[in-house]
């Protein structure tokens, strides 16, 4: 072979190489691994993986990793076994044979009549999603504010607010609640289970009077796509579903995103665990806090609204998260636990701090920057079977939120709240009896 043939083989090799490296970035399986112990989980992440969605059960751990970190795995000597070896493949094959299922499946009162199905694996694009914000305003144009642009993102695409009131068009002087989503572009679920709450609420103004009520008395904000570019680009690479792409598309050498979910100012940058430094990272922080100009908008809207309360969804654990916070922010645990104890009742969803159910803490979050700005504010970790659930999953796992959903609306202003009953005589058939009501 000439020198020439030899420099283009090694040439090729190299192109190849790297190809397979770029392409393994973006290539995912689930594992199990087995734990030491929960001081593991830390460890995990300090290495560079993503542990911030995982199921932490006996002992083990279940999350997805992308093929190009199996070698960091492999360094820790920790035992694991590989439950899907390639996500995509394993969501395509379970489309298919979802399709027997839909046929069976059963919309029940809390999935409003104007949700839908998707043309994405069953989730709507973002070109649906803002079809949709427009069908509300032309519905309900007394309860709903067209939507309008609270800032743009990376690429230059409009980030959609949308307002539900009874008098949409005028800021009136009442609590605010503040709900966003797809902040992760993976996690549709967050955003379908606010566009089925919005119908909701709206489909049953005028027959629920409880509804009617908090549409009367708050004002409710919704951000239903935080992170345009990064679900367009899952549309892009994955138009039926399943595309794994987490963060916005901030280009960087060699590397594209930053993590808008640990972007914001609140704990930014804390340690190497709770954020990664790293531009090739999933959980990569930024530069610096608010660097983007998705975490912009939503910071400048806060400061707009002022919300008392806020749900800033994502998924998949089954966990509504408390904020993670320092000792110069102590967190009101007993009011918290409270209100949490009541909406998350109505599902299986526990709720807590993330290092005490999933043994691993983020900084820089939405929900601790809304708390370090008064804002009582909780992430929902929606579903339990992973980011892209199966299309007949859906209708249940949204109808499952709209009481949570519901009762940050509740608590945003004046409420009853039931404290204690005393019943005073016995209940006998047919007659009266004295209850002693604490509220």
């Amino acid at each position: 072979m000439s020198h020439l043939g030899e420099r283009l083989l090694i040439i090729t090799a190299f192109l190849l190489f790297n190809f397979s490296l770029f392409s393994q970035q973006y290539k995912y399986a689930k594992i199990k691994v087995q734990l030491n112990s929960q001081d593991d989980i830390a460890w995990l992440g300090e290495l560079g993986l993503e542990v911030d969605h995982a199921h932490l059960h006996d002992n083990k751990i279940e999350f997805f990793i992308r093929y190009i970190d199996f070698p960091i795995l492999e360094s820790t000597n920790l035992s694991y076994k590989v439950i899907i070896p390639d996500f995509e493949e394993y969501y395509t094959d379970l489309q298919a044979k979802d399709q027997a299922n839909l046929a069976r499946v059963k919309r029940n009162s809390n999935v409003a009549n104007s949700f839908g199905y998707g043309s994405m694996g069953g989730f709507y694009t973002l070109a649906e999603i803002e079809a949709k914000l427009d069908e509300m305003h032309s519905m309900y144009p007394n309860l709903v504010k067209e939507k309008y642009s609270i800032g743009t993102s990376t690429e230059g695409r409009p980030i959609w607010a949308l307002k539900i009131s009874d008098n949409p068009d005028t800021d009136e002087v009442e609590p605010a609640v503040y709900y966003d989503a797809l902040t992760h572009a993976r996690e549709p679920l967050s955003m379908a289970s606010t566009i089925n709450y919005m119908f909701w609420m709206l489909e049953n103004y005028a027959t629920d009077p409880k509804v009617k009520y908090i549409i009367d008395e708050r004002e409710l904000y919704f951000v239903p796509v935080v992170n345009p570019d990064g679900y367009e680009y899952n549309r892009s690479t994955n138009p039926n579903g399943g595309g794994f792409w987490r963060k916005n598309r901030r280009s960087h050498p060699n590397c594209i995103g930053v993590d808008l979910n640990r972007n914001f100012s609140y704990q930014y940058a804390a340690n190497f665990f709770c954020a990664s430094p790293s531009r090739c990272s999933d959980t990569y922080r930024g530069t610096s806090a608010f660097s983007e100009p998705e975490t912009q908008a939503v910071r400048d809207f806060i400061t707009q609204i002022q919300p008392s309360t806020s749900f800033t969804v994502h998924s998949w654990t089954g966990v509504y998260l408390l904020p993670d916070v320092d000792a110069g922010l102590p967190l009101q645990y007993d009011r918290y636990s409270e209100w949490a104890t009541d909406f998350a009742d109505e599902n299986d969803h526990n709720f807590g701090k993330a290092l005490d159910l999933l043994g691993y803490t983020a900084c820089g979050t939405t929900e601790s920057y809304l708390h370090s700005e008064g804002v009582y504010s909780w992430t929902p970790e929606i579903g339990f079977t992973g980011f892209w659930p199966a299309q007949s999953d859906i209708f249940g796992l949204v109808g499952d939120q709209i009481y949570p959903f519901f009762y940050q609306a509740i608590i945003a202003g004046a409420y009853t709240d039931v404290k204690s009953t005393k019943q005073l005589s016995d209940a006998l058939p047919g007659s009266s009896f004295p209850l002693v009501v604490g509220l």
